[in-house]
């Protein structure tokens, strides 16, 4: 019962955390897509918004793995301090 206090408690980094796994998969599959073709689907290097959504989706990874790692670093030295340190 403790993982689930400690996981609703994490609010923010989890999620920022899945959101970069988000955004990281979707520059997988447009990289996956103009390389091989993805789903019957295959981009060129010439589609119009093709840099402005690598740039974009690249951007709001750098931006949810650093609010991840910023968020978390405190629940992270919590759950590693010993018995005693904890408040």
């Amino acid at each position: 019962m403790r993982w689930i206090v400690r996981l609703v408690g994490a609010g923010l980094p989890l999620a920022s955390a899945v959101g970069a796994l988000v955004q990281l998969g979707t520059v997988g599959a447009l990289v996956l897509s103009v390389t091989s073709g993805l789903f019957g689907f295959t981009e060129t290097l010439e589609a119009p918004l093709l840099g402005w959504s690598i740039g974009v989706e690249s951007a709001g990874f750098v931006v949810l793995a650093a609010c991840t790692w910023l968020e978390g670093r405190p629940l992270l030295a919590t759950a590693h301090a010993r018995p005693s340190q904890r408040h």
